[in-house]
């Protein structure tokens, strides 16, 4: 890497492009906070239960929820049992329609939701299946 941190990328055809970065400009821009987590809630149940844990996010009153997706049926299972409105889950699209990020799925969940959301507001990501389920609630800065 040269010292002032230029990175020569193949552009189309013969071109390229050059990108310049100024890592403490990034370090600062990453390290200014967008959101606060305000609960974490994990709960467990009978494994043959699909429904088994959902307990965790009963009584939440939000504007937003992200439930994972291991499959479509989960989102809408999850809705369904906690008589959540369903535009007001996953409303930017969940893993089916985003993308899955594998082992990051729950990060991406909370960073996606929290820079839709508007400041104040708050939402919750959940994860069901298998007998257990986990939320976070959070609120944008």
């Amino acid at each position: 890497m040269t010292d002032d941190h230029r990175v020569a990328h193949p552009g189309v055809g013969r071109r390229g492009r050059e990108i310049r970065s100024e890592p403490a400009k990034l370090v600062a821009e990453a390290a200014a906070p967008i959101g606060e987590l305000v609960d974490v809630r994990i709960g467990a149940g009978d494994p043959s239960d699909p429904t088994a844990g959902l307990d965790v996010a009963r009584g939440v009153s939000t504007t937003r929820w992200t439930v994972a997706e291991a499959s479509a049926s989960t989102a809408l299972l999850a809705a369904d049992e906690l008589g959540l409105d369903p535009a007001r889950v996953n409303p930017d699209g969940g893993a089916i329609a985003v993308g899955d990020a594998a082992a990051a799925e729950d990060l991406r969940m909370v960073i996606d939701a929290l820079h839709a959301a508007q400041p104040g507001e708050e939402g919750a990501a959940l994860r069901t299946g298998g007998g257990a389920a986990a939320m976070s609630l959070w609120r944008r800065s």
